[in-house]
């Protein structure tokens, strides 16, 4: 990080351009200009202010700050120069890395959100799995300078040039097909689908292609024991789930739990076994999709009217699947 730091009050971008717009963001605030070290700190501070001011409805934000029409900060002009600025600050780091080389990117990106990756994935994906007592909807709060540098490791660059707005939000959502039983992962940023895989599988991505890109930013235990010894990992199979939770709740022996547990995923497996052929002969048939009726959410209208695609083969296959999980970073 040393080098990097070096770096970024060596470039020309910090000399002028940060100067620049931090001394005219002084002027208009009444403001002396901050020590060269300390300017995008100061330029982080009034985005701050400016956007919490106008948001709750004060009077007091500078008008060389707001839209004229809106009276909220301006997407363009100075607030959208010093957002601009102080937000390129916040991902300087992970850029700077990326531009010198793949393994440093994701080295830094390990070390700084390997361990939250690692953990999403496995909330993701135990939560799809039904794993007992792991909640289908996750909400986590955080900074926009966490969600910033989440952004710039999915390559979203043009979301992750700005600061994430007041409220904002992104989501990960888990979709099975409801004829294939393929899960898929849908990544959202304030209401728009975002493409963090390939373009062919767009809007949803294939489950196995976001694990491998969220596997190259999870460290292994020899770069971070904390996260794997004080993290118990959920996705250990339904069944060795519900043996867990069994001799966990349970006064009874290994014994009772595991034949319990096996008794039941008989019956599990049967009842699957005649969903999929039902299916499969409503879908020879040709028969409609319907809700699953647990919760699962079909949302290809909604995605239609979003991306105005309605014919696309993505927005057919957004009508296949069915919501099953979700995961909210706001």
């Amino acid at each position: 990080t040393a080098e990097a730091e070096q770096a970024r009050l060596r470039s020309s971008w910090w000399e002028d351009e940060v100067q620049r717009v931090a001394a005219e963001a002084a002027r208009a605030t009444g403001h002396s200009p901050p020590p060269k070290a300390e300017a995008a700190r100061f330029l982080a501070g009034i985005v701050d202010c400016a956007v919490v001011h106008a948001c709750t409805g004060l009077q007091d934000v500078p008008e060389a700050l707001l839209n004229a029409v809106t009276g909220l900060p301006s997407e363009d002009g100075l607030f959208d120069r010093m957002n601009r600025n102080e937000t390129k600050d916040v991902n300087w780091l992970l850029e700077y890395w990326h531009g010198r080389g793949s393994e440093e990117f994701r080295e830094i990106g390990r070390a700084y959100f390997g361990y939250f990756l690692a953990v999403m994935s496995d909330q993701l994906k135990a939560g799809a799995q039904r794993v007992p007592g792991v909640p289908r909807l996750t909400i986590t709060v955080m900074s926009d300078v966490n969600i910033a540098p989440l952004l710039a490791i999915y390559g979203l660059r043009a979301a992750a040039s700005r600061r994430p707005p007041y409220l904002a939000a992104l989501v990960h959502e888990m979709y099975r097909h409801k004829y294939s039983g393929r899960m898929y992962v849908r990544v959202i940023y304030n209401g728009i689908t975002q493409n963090v895989c390939s373009n062919a599988s767009y809007p949803l991505c294939p489950l196995a292609e976001w694990e491998d890109l969220v596997t190259r930013f999870t460290p292994p235990r020899s770069d971070c024991p904390v996260l794997y010894d004080a993290y118990q990992f959920q996705t250990v199979g339904y069944a060795a789930a519900l043996a867990i939770r069994c001799l966990k709740l349970v006064d009874s022996t290994p014994q009772l739990c595991l034949l319990g547990v096996l008794v039941l995923m008989s019956v599990v497996l049967a009842c699957r076994c005649c969903r999929t052929q039902v299916r499969r002969r409503a879908s020879s048939t040709g028969s409609g999709l319907s809700n699953s009726g647990d919760s699962s959410v079909p949302l290809g209208k909604w995605w239609y009217s979003a991306a105005g695609q309605e014919g696309s083969s993505s927005a057919r296959l957004l009508d296949d699947a069915s919501h099953i999980f979700r995961d909210r970073k706001s």
